[in-house]
């Protein structure tokens, strides 16, 4: 792998591990928030809620959309709390900003996300695989035939005001009832149902598929099984989910009981007949949860309080938005992206520094520019440098402080990329040393004027050292260094 190629995946690596923490971090804090609140209102339509958590905490925790303004914060005092942004932060920065690096088993951040890409496209080629296998089993089974089905699907299809065409078919292949499609819905019923249980047991298993079929939740669960693909890592998404998939279910008891002119109390020994049917065996997991659920009693209490299902979820929903938004607000602001001091500004406070060249004698090969924002989406070398690569005359050259101040960072980034030191000089500026062979001071440790903080240019990974200044968010041109 050469160089570009490797810093570029270097650098996404970075940017992808730092999005996922704080996917993690603000999961946490918004599960506490959305829980605490259905706890409080204890509705019995919950799915609305779970809904907008799983959209906020993706929109939140994602670099693509922006936050609230760090400075809209700054008055609360809260600013310390917010989140970085990965998208707004210098590359160098992204090096000490995940949580992972701290722990013993990551020490190879390319490793680490080339296992979350594998672990996750898995997860997807099994989604795929399942949703085959179900397709398939409906082109295998044999159509419905008998006019009673036909008729009692047409009506249901009447009631509920879906116009696509349902497709009702059977065989034994599977063992239990399941919908698939959204365009061209299928319906499929074990053949042994059907001969075996009363029709008015078949009718309610019916009346449920087809509420999810206006409901249009085949679409809705894929989205689902997507996104936990995506984040299995996060415990939290499959809290939300498996909650947001028992909400479903009493959804659709709901609107069988009501569209389908079904009383609950016929509805809820219908599932009692279909589970003693099946000895309490239930399925695995399908496309669209089917009629069976191992909640059954909660589901049965809510067809008891229909009506129940129409109050609370919206004040949840509106209560739990309003909360995440907070929670936004604080922990996953927007920070004001890096941009380079004026000169003459630089230049001012250079004078005040009064700072040595950090590698007498050495080449400048790489010089400072910004091209796309700090290439956080596809980093690419071409596009942005923060700073100025020094190249010495020859290997092991040492590396000295530009000026007095103390060591504030000392890292060993993950991947071979040398050793970092950073170093706060008066007036908050920072002087920042990648790529050295090894270091010699340690952090919270003082250093004068021109003394060696370590040596460079000894092997292939670090034969130059990235050199870069900064000022909160600004960034000086070092540079400005050699004309002092």
């Amino acid at each position: 792998m050469t160089e570009p190629t490797s810093f570029v995946f270097y650098s996404a690596s970075l940017v992808l591990l730092d999005w996922a923490q704080r996917f993690l971090l603000l999961s946490i804090v918004g599960f506490v928030v959305v829980y605490a609140l259905l706890k409080w209102l204890k509705p019995y339509n919950t799915g609305p809620v779970w809904a907008v958590f799983l959209g906020w905490l993706f929109l939140t925790s994602s670099p693509l959309v922006p936050g609230v303004p760090q400075s809209w914060m700054a008055w609360t005092g809260l600013s310390a709390f917010i989140l970085d942004d990965p998208c707004v932060m210098l590359p160098v920065d992204r090096v000490d900003s995940l949580i992972t690096q701290s722990l013993p088993f990551v020490t190879n951040t390319e490793l680490l996300v080339i296992l979350w890409g594998l672990i996750s496209s898995a997860l997807l080629l099994r989604i795929i695989y399942k949703r085959m296998s179900f397709v398939g089993i409906i082109n295998k089974a044999n159509p419905v035939v008998d006019p009673y089905w036909l008729n009692t699907v047409e009506t249901l299809r009447s009631d509920y005001g879906i116009s696509r065409r349902v497709y009702l078919c059977h065989s034994h292949s599977y063992a239990a009832p399941f919908t698939v499609g959204y365009l061209r819905p299928a319906i499929f019923l074990p053949s042994s149902i059907v001969t075996d249980l009363d029709r008015e047991t078949v009718k309610v298993i019916l009346a449920h598929e087809m509420a999810h079929i206006a409901r249009g939740d085949d679409f809705s669960v894929t989205v689902q099984h997507v996104f936990n693909a995506l984040f299995f890592f996060n415990p939290v998404v499959r809290i939300a989910q498996r909650n947001l998939n028992d909400a479903r279910e009493l959804d659709c008891d709901c609107l069988a009981v009501a569209r389908g002119k079904i009383s609950p109390r016929d509805y809820g020994l219908a599932m009692v007949r279909v589970l003693e049917y099946f000895k309490g065996s239930l399925t695995p997991n399908v496309p669209v949860a089917g009629f069976l659920s191992k909640d059954i009693k909660c589901r049965i209490h809510g067809l008891m309080d229909s009506r129940a299902q129409q109050r609370g979820w919206l004040l949840s929903a509106v209560l739990s938005g309003a909360g995440l938004l907070m929670v936004s607000s604080v922990l996953a602001a927007s920070k004001p992206a890096p941009q380079i001091l004026p000169p003459q500004h630089a230049k001012a406070l250079l004078m005040q520094l009064d700072p040595v060249h950090p590698m007498p004698g050495a080449r400048v090969t790489g010089h400072l520019h910004l091209g796309s924002p700090l290439g956080c989406l596809i980093p690419e070398r071409d596009h942005y440098h923060t700073g100025m690569d020094l190249t010495p005359q020859a290997p092991g050259a040492p590396v000295y402080a530009i000026a007095p101040g103390f060591v504030s960072k000392v890292l060993v980034p993950a991947g071979e990329y040398g050793k970092l030191v950073k170093i706060e000089h008066k007036h908050s500026i920072h002087a920042t040393y990648v790529r050295l062979d090894n270091v010699e001071v340690k952090v919270g440790q003082p250093v004068g004027r021109g003394q060696k903080i370590g040596d460079s240019g000894a092997t292939l990974v670090t034969r130059h050292v990235h050199f870069e200044l900064t000022r909160g968010q600004d960034i000086i041109n070092p540079e400005l260094i050699l004309a002092h």
